[in-house]
């Protein structure tokens, strides 16, 4: 694997790391770059909202990924033979512990290539959440995981990999 450091002029970001199998272009460099503005946007709102519900719940609130087509595994809404999506299989969503982005009060941009979610944690260490982001760069899939709480250790700079084809 290539390891490529991307700088960019926007303040807050520094410099990004991609560790991939490919040479970036411009273009795919800036879809990086996006990205982790988007994460630091939904960071932004999420720290407030995570605490209240915290302090209410008991537990951080868990969020689903946004824009993905679903697997029969997965407990984002599949779609429809017409394209449409339809509602949660409500008996898959964990009361209370389990919503959208919209659920969560937290704003996403209408278009984007990332695709964050929220997934939470307890350990004997203590608790907390990671935010993770995903998006694709031609054949790869990046990811970028932002942890809050103890396990500093989730914390991940942006990592790329082709998946493999079973």
């Amino acid at each position: 694997m290539n390891r490529y450091s991307i700088t960019t002029g926007i303040v807050g970001i520094g410099t990004l790391f991609y560790f991939g199998l490919a040479q970036l272009s411009p273009v795919q460099e800036q879809q990086l770059v996006d990205c982790e503005v988007e994460l630091q946007a939904i960071e932004a709102q999420l720290t407030s909202k995570q605490a209240t519900y915290h302090a209410s719940k008991g537990q951080y609130r868990q969020v689903l990924e946004r824009g993905r087509k679903a697997s029969s595994q997965s407990s984002v809404a599949p779609e429809t033979e017409s394209g449409s999506v339809v509602e949660r299989d409500v008996v898959r969503k964990r009361a209370d512990r389990v919503d959208t982005f919209v659920d969560a009060g937290i704003t996403l941009p209408a278009i984007s290539l990332c695709f964050p979610r929220v997934d939470v944690y307890k350990s004997p260490n203590g608790e907390g959440y990671t935010v993770t982001m995903t998006t694709e760069i031609g054949e790869e899939v990046c990811t970028r995981v932002s942890n809050t709480g103890v396990e500093t250790y989730r914390e991940q700079g942006w990592i790329c990999a082709v998946p493999t084809k079973l």
